[in-house]
C-alpha cells in the first residue's frame, strides 16, 4: 500500500464513523453506510466498534501514521520536502522512530538540521500536547544544548521536530579515543550538567539522558540532544522503548512521571560509565564511586538535591576537599588535608616532629571543614526546603487531594504567593528566595504589579541583620526596576536601580558581570525617563564589559544593543535605532529559534523604527509576524500579545486603515484589561490611541476615550510625567479644534511645563506644545505670539518628524491668511498638502482636511477653480469619515460658499 493509498483508506474509515456517530439507532446507521457505498464486511467492522462505545466514535481520530506503518510503506524518503526542509540521507531509526538530516530548502538562509519523524501520538489531544511542549523546548538556549528549531506534522498526520544538526563523537567513545584522565573527563561532564541545570530552570527535564544523547564536536565541546523528547512520547500512548532502561531512573521505570530527580540519576548513571572507563579511575574510585551512589539512590529523596549540588561535589573532587558523599571521619578529613598541603606537612613534619602547631592547624582544618559542611548543608536544606514549597503550592490543582484539576494557573500562583508569609515565618532567607520566584512567575504572566510587589518584599527581606546578604539584594533591586521601567514607571524604577549599582560599586569588581547589569538597568531606566544624555555613559559601560567579557556575539551583549537601539528611539534617531535592532536580530537568530520569547520582543521594537521612516509596508508584515508567533507561544490572551497589536494598529493607521486601526485598538485593550486590569497605563496608551483614530474619523466618541486616558494616566503616574503630558496635549488639541479654548488652555499650559522640565529642547514633543501653543494663539486672535511660536528655524530642522513641519506650515498658512497675505496662505497650505501626501499618501482619508485647508486659502486668494478642485479631491477622502465628521461639515460649508459667491 503507497502513502496516498494509505491516507485514502483512512480518510474512507473516517468518512464512515463520522457519518454514524450522530445517528440514533443501528439501522440508520446501516442504511447510511450503504448510502456512502460501504460493503456488507465494511459495514459489520464500523457497526462493531459503535456497538463498544459510541461516545468514542465521535473523537475517531488514528493516526495516518498507524496506516502507512501497518502496510510497510515510509511516508517520507531522502529528497523529499517538508515544509522549509529537504530530507537528506537517514541518520539513525529507533523507537523514538526515524532521524534524517535535512537542509532549508525556502532560499532565506542556508541551515543544516536533524529532522526526527516521531511515534506514538495518538489523538488530537496527543498532538496539542506535543505542540505545547514543543514551545517551551524551543525556548532552551544554552551553549551546550541542541536547540529544537521547528516542528510540525507530515501530510499523513505523523509529528516531527526539527534539532540543530550537532556533528561529534558520543561522548563516552570521544573520552576513550583519547584516553582521557579523571581530570580532563570531569570538566566535559560538567558542561552536560550545566545544560541540565539550564534546563530545570525553565522547568523542562530532559528525560533521557544517556552517552547517545551526548555528543562531543571537534572544538571539544559537548552538546545534550534530545531534550525532552522520550517525556513527549511518553505523555499518550508513548513507546516502552522510549526511556534507556541502563539510564533511568526507578521511578521512571516504574511508570511515574520523570522529574529533575529523574535526570540527577541519569547523570549519575552517565559520570559512572564516564570515569570507570579511566585510565586513572582506580586512584580516586572511593570518592568518586561514593558521589555516583549518591546520585543514584533508589529514593529521589536520598540523591543530591540539584544538579548544581552534585556540581559541587565533583569540584570537592577536583579540588581534594572533603565530599558531601563521604562521611566527615577525622580520618577522612586528615587525609583530605594532609593531600591539600603535603609540601607543608612534609616539612613541618622533619622540623617539628608533628608539634603542636600542626596539630592546631589541623583542628582548624577540621574546623573549616565542618562549618563548610554545615553551610553545605543548610543550602541544601534551604534548596529542598524552597522546592517543596514550590511543588505544594500546585498541589491545589491535584485532585487526588481533592483539589481542582482545571483551575487556572494564576489562581495556583496566587495561593502559593498567601501562604509563602505564614509558611516561612521562621526563614526569612527562603521567603526572599520564594518570593522572587514567584515574582518571575508573575512578569511572565503579565502582572506586573504583583511582581514589583513580591520584589519589593524580598529586598526588603534581604536587608534583614539575620539575613544580611547585599548582593542578592542588589539582583532583586536591579529586577525591580526593570519591570517598573518597562510598565511606565520610571520615577518609581530610578531609586532601586541606583541602590543596586551602589550596593554592588563597593563589593564587586568593576568589570564584573554584576555591574554591567546595574549599568544596563540603570541606562534603560533612565531612557526611559528620557535623560538620553545621562542614559548613554551607562548602557556603553554596560556593553564595554559585556564585550570584554563574553565577546561580541553573547545574548547578554545583544540585550545591551537592544536598550540603546530603545535610546535611539527616545532621541527620535529612527534609522540608528533601525540598525541596532536588525544587529541585534541577526545575533539573536543565529542562536535562538525564530519564535523566541527574546527575539519576537526585538522584533517589535523594530516596528516602532520602520514607522516613523514610513516603511509602513515592511512594518506592517513584522508586526503581524510578531503578533502570530506571540499568540502560537504563549496563546491569544497574553499581555504580550496586546502589546504586539497596538504597535500593528499603529501602522495601520499610519497606513490609512483607520477602521481596521481602530480595532486592533480595542483588541489590544481587551487583553490588556484581562491581563493588567481596566486602570493601568497600558490600557491608558490604548484610549489615547483610540481618540486619535476617532478623532481622525470626526467621532464625538474621540473625546470621551481622550479623557479616559489622561485620567488614568492622573492616577497611576506621578504628576509632571512626560506621559500625562501627551495626554494632556492630546485632549487640547480636540478642544481646539472645537473652539473650546477655555478648557484648552490650562490643558497646554501644563503639558508643556512637564515637557519642558523633562524633555531637551529639540524633542518632538516639546516642537509640538510650541505648535499647539501657536494654534492657541491664533484663535485668540495673538498674531504675533502665533508668529514667533511659528518660527521656522527649530521647526524646519532635518531631524523633526514630518508630521510636526507639515502641522507648521497648515498653521502658518492660517496665520497668513490672518495677515492678510492670501498668496503666502496658499504656499504654505499646498507645501503642508504636498509634505502630507509624500508622508501618508494621496489616498489617505487624513489627507482630506489638508486639500480643504487648501481649498479655503484659494477661495480667500480669489482663486475659485483651484478651490474647487481642492474641494472635489477632498470629498473624494470623506467616506470613510464619521458621519457627524467635522471634516465632512466643513466640506459641505465650502461646497455652499463656492456656489453661493460670485465669481472673482
Amino acid at each position: 500500500m503507497s502513502g496516498k493509498e494509505a491516507a485514502a483508506t483512512l480518510a474512507r474509515v473516517k468518512r464512515f464513523f463520522e457519518a454514524v456517530a450522530d445517528l440514533p439507532d443501528d439501522p440508520a446507521c446501516r442504511e447510511h453506510l450503504q448510502a456512502l457505498g460501504a460493503d456488507a464486511a465494511e459495514t459489520e467492522q464500523v457497526m462493531a466498534l459503535v456497538a463498544k462505545d459510541r461516545a468514542a466514535v465521535t473523537h475517531f481520530s488514528a493516526p495516518l501514521a498507524a496506516v502507512v506503518a501497518s502496510s510497510g510503506a515510509p511516508e517520507l524518503k531522502p529528497g523529499d520536502r517538508l515544509g522549509p526542509w529537504v530530507l537528506g540521507a537517514e541518520l539513525g531509526k529507533g523507537g523514538m522512530g526515524q532521524v534524517f538530516e535535512a537542509q532549508r530548502a525556502d532560499g532565506l538562509y542556508e541551515q543544516r538540521v536533524a529532522l526526527k519523524l516521531l511515534r506514538g501520538f495518538a489523538g488530537e489531544a496527543a498532538l496539542a500536547q506535543l505542540a505545547r511542549e514543543r514551545r517551551i523546548l524551543a525556548t532552551l538556549s544554552h551553549p551546550h544544548i541542541a536547540r529544537l528549531m521547528d516542528g510540525g506534522s507530515t501530510p499523513l498526520g505523523r509529528p516531527y521536530l526539527v534539532m540543530e544538526h550537532v556533528q561529534g563523537e558520543r561522548i563516552d567513545a570521544w573520552c576513550g579515543a583519547r584516553q582521557l584522565p579523571l581530570a580532563a573527563r570531569l570538566p566535559l561532564f560538567d558542561q552536560v550538567c550545566q545544560a541540565v541545570v539550564h534546563a530545570h530552570g525553565q522547568l523542562v527535564v530532559h528525560c533521557d539522558i544517556k552517552p547517545g544523547n551526548v555528543l562531543v564536536g571537534a572544538d571539544g565541546r559537548a552538546m545534550l540532544l534530545d531534550f525532552g523528547i522520550a517525556q513527549l512520547q511518553g505523555r499518550e500512548g508513548g513507546e516502552p522503548n522510549a526511556l534507556t532502561p541502563r539510564y533511568a531512573s526507578p521511578e521512571q521505570l516504574a511508570g511515574a512521571p520523570a522529574t529533575a530527580a529523574s535526570d540527577l540519576y541519569s547523570l549519575g548513571r552517565l559520570l559512572d560509565e564516564l570515569l570507570a572507563a579511566a585510565p586513572d579511575a582506580a586512584a580516586r574510585a572511593d570518592e568518586w564511586r561514593a558521589i555516583v551512589a549518591r546520585a543514584t539512590r533508589t529514593e529521589p529523596t536520598g540523591r543530591y538535591a540539584t544538579v548544581d549540588a552534585l556540581r559541587a561535589d565533583l569540584r570537592r573532587l577536583q579540588a581534594h576537599l572533603p565530599l558531601q558523599a563521604l562521611p566527615r571521619s577525622a580520618a577522612y578529613l586528615t587525609r583530605k588535608f594532609v593531600r591539600r598541603r603535603w609540601p607543608w606537612v612534609l616539612t613541618g613534619a622533619a622540623a617539628l616532629l608533628l608539634s603542636a602547631v600542626f596539630v592546631r592547624q589541623l583542628v582548624q582544618e577540621r574546623d573549616r571543614a565542618r562549618q563548610a559542611q554545615a553551610q553545605a548543608l543548610q543550602a541544601q536544606n534551604a534548596a529542598e526546603q524552597v522546592s517543596d514549597f514550590l511543588v505544594s503550592i500546585f498541589e491545589g490543582a491535584d485532585p487526588r487531594r481533592g483539589g481542582r484539576p482545571d483551575m487556572p494557573v494564576l489562581d495556583v500562583v496566587h495561593q502559593g504567593r498567601d501562604r509563602v508569609d505564614a509558611q516561612l515565618r521562621e526563614q526569612p532567607a527562603l521567603q526572599s528566595t520564594v518570593k522572587s520566584s514567584l515574582a518571575r512567575v508573575y512578569e511572565n504572566l503579565g502582572r506586573r504589579d504583583e511582581a514589583v510587589a513580591l520584589l519589593q518584599q524580598a529586598a526588603a527581606l534581604e536587608r534583614l541583620p539575620a539575613v544580611n546578604r547585599p548582593l542578592e539584594e542588589a539582583e532583586l533591586l536591579s529586577r525591580q526596576a526593570m519591570v517598573l521601567a518597562n510598565h511606565y514607571r520610571g520615577p518609581e524604577a530610578l531609586k532601586p536601580a541606583k541602590q543596586a549599582l551602589a550596593l554592588r560599586a563597593t563589593r564587586v569588581a568593576a568589570d564584573s558581570p554584576e555591574m554591567a547589569d546595574s549599568h544596563n538597568t540603570l541606562g534603560w531606566v533612565l531612557t526611559e525617563l528620557n535623560r538620553f544624555d545621562e542614559a548613554q555613559p551607562h548602557l556603553d559601560q554596560a556593553l564595554q564589559i559585556r564585550l570584554r567579557r563574553l565577546g561580541p556575539d553573547h545574548l547578554d551583549v545583544a540585550g545591551v544593543r537592544h536598550n540603546l537601539g530603545m535610546l535611539a528611539l527616545g532621541r527620535e534617531r529612527y534609522a540608528e535605532a533601525e540598525a541596532q535592532f536588525r544587529a541585534v536580530l541577526q545575533a539573536k537568530r543565529a542562536q535562538l529559534p525564530a519564535t523566541h520569547y527574546s527575539v519576537l520582543s526585538t522584533q517589535g521594537m523594530l516596528v516602532r523604527a520602520l514607522g516613523p521612516q514610513h516603511k509602513l509596508d515592511e512594518g506592517q508584515e513584522v508586526a503581524q509576524q510578531v503578533v502570530a508567533s506571540f499568540t502560537a507561544l504563549l496563546g491569544p490572551d497574553n499581555a504580550r500579545v496586546g502589546e504586539a497589536l497596538h504597535e500593528l494598529a499603529v501602522l495601520q493607521r499610519d497606513a490609512g486603515r483607520t477602521e481596521e486601526a481602530l480595532a486592533t485598538y480595542r483588541r489590544s485593550m481587551q487583553i490588556a484589561v484581562a491581563t493588567g486590569g481596566a486602570r493601568t497605563t497600558k490600557v491608558a496608551v490604548s484610549l489615547n490611541n483610540i481618540g486619535g483614530a476617532q478623532n481622525h474619523l470626526g467621532d464625538p466618541a474621540a473625546e470621551q476615550s481622550l479623557r479616559e486616558s489622561l485620567a488614568i494616566r492622573r492616577e497611576r503616574l506621578p504628576a509632571g510625567s512626560v506621559f500625562i503630558a501627551r495626554a494632556e496635549a492630546a485632549l487640547a488639541r480636540w478642544l481646539l479644534a472645537r473652539g473650546r479654548i477655555d478648557e484648552a488652555r490650562p490643558l497646554l499650559a501644563q503639558s508643556e511645563a512637564a515637557r519642558a522640565a523633562t524633555l531637551p529642547a529639540g524633542h518632538g514633543d516639546r516642537v509640538e506644545s510650541r505648535l499647539l501653543q501657536a494654534q492657541l494663539a491664533l484663535a485668540e486672535n495673538r498674531r504675533v505670539d502665533a508668529e514667533q511660536a511659528l518660527d521656522g528655524r527649530a521647526a524646519l530642522d532635518a531631524g523633526l518628524r514630518s508630521g510636526l513641519r507639515i502641522e507648521r506650515l497648515r498653521l502658518l498658512g492660517h496665520l497668513r491668511s490672518d495677515q492678510g497675505r492670501p498668496a503666502e496662505a496658499v504656499t504654505a497650505q499646498r507645501q503642508a498638502l504636498q509634505l502630507q501626501q509624500d508622508k501618508i499618501g494621496a489616498t489617505h482619508p487624513d489627507t482630506a482636511r489638508f486639500h480643504l485647508e487648501l481649498a479655503q486659502a484659494q477661495v480667500q486668494a480669489g482663486d475659485r477653480t483651484g478651490a474647487w478642485a481642492s474641494l472635489a479631491a477632498a470629498q473624494a477622502l470623506l467616506p470613510p469619515h464619521h458621519a457627524k465628521s467635522p471634516v465632512r461639515a466643513w466640506a459641505a460649508r465650502l461646497g455652499a460658499a463656492l456656489k453661493d459667491k460670485p465669481s472673482v
